[in-house]
């Protein structure tokens, strides 16, 4: 009873973490988005998939306020930290021939970042598509009741699906590049005039809470199925993968993207220097290329 008693705590204290970042469903669709890639690409993320899974839960790390006084998760979501954080590698990575590192560190810092865009491009794709449908339907009033629901839900009811696989799949703790890179990033991440100021210390507390969230996250999702199978529409469980911003369209949205970074970061012949903006307000916004 006491190790029971310790354990609940535990996941209580870990369920905002938990359920805010839908952790087996950007594992999951970072796995598929893996699948669709081809090339040097395909063989750059494939020898790093634990990095680019850790990246995949690396956003919503920075939710953890109450833990590791964390401010970071809104900017970690959007189109100007994607850009400083590309800019940071080539600037950090780049070798006297020219050209961008892609091993050791670099390289994990690179397949972290693939990760870490992973997860905001889908958090895009579910929101405007998945989540809008859903109240299409009829299923919820607003697409806000719907993310209440939905984004908790289908992550308890996918982290023990045999199909997902994604409990099998828990990547390694120290799969993921020195806390520090990070810290530059974030704190060099144009923010709207504030200055989010973020230590080492409170990027690692964040992190190793979302390294223990995701290894609970199975345990406690055994407890909270038969909630979430009530609340959770049965056609958003049915259809997860394959409707409109479903795990699959999702991972093809990623990988879209996926594919002009690496473009940027190979820089073969004739290739256009780019960044990523952002229009539009939540649940569509639109994300697109823009050239420099």
């Amino acid at each position: 009873m006491l190790r029971l008693t310790a354990l609940s705590l535990v996941l209580n204290l870990l369920a905002g973490p938990i359920y805010s970042c839908g952790i087996a469903l950007h594992a999951w669709i970072s796995k598929e988005a893996i699948k669709k890639t081809s090339g040097s690409l395909k063989g750059f993320l494939e020898g790093r998939r634990d990095t680019v899974y850790n990246g995949s839960y690396f956003p919503d790390s920075g939710y953890a306020i109450d833990l590791c006084e964390a401010t970071y998760g809104e900017t970690a979501h959007w189109t100007p930290f994607m850009n400083t954080y590309l800019d940071y590698i080539k600037k950090t990575c780049r070798q006297s021939g020219g050209d961008i590192l892609m091993t050791g560190e670099c390289g994990d810092l690179i397949a972290y970042f693939f990760g870490s865009v992973s997860h905001a491009l889908a958090d895009v794709s579910f929101d405007s598509k998945f989540l809008v449908e859903l109240t299409k339907r009829g299923y919820f009033p607003t697409v806000g009741d719907a993310q209440n629901v939905v984004d908790q839900g289908l992550d308890v009811l996918s982290v023990n699906d045999p199909v997902a696989g994604i409990f099998y799949d828990v990547p390694e703790y120290d799969a993921k590049p020195h806390m520090h890179h990070l810290v530059n990033i974030l704190n060099s991440t144009p923010t709207g005039g504030s200055n989010l100021n973020v230590g080492v210390d409170i990027v690692q507390c964040s992190t190793e809470l979302m390294s223990l969230a995701r290894m609970l996250e199975p345990v406690w999702a055994h407890f909270k199925e038969p909630e979430y199978l009530l609340l959770v529409p049965p056609w958003a469980v049915q259809n997860r993968f394959t409707a409109p911003g479903g795990i699959d369209d999702s991972a093809n949205y990623v990988v879209g993207f996926w594919e002009e970074f690496w473009t940027q970061l190979t820089e073969p012949s004739g290739y256009q220097p780019k960044k990523l903006s952002e229009s539009g307000g939540w649940p569509t916004v639109t994300i697109q290329w823009v050239s420099l």
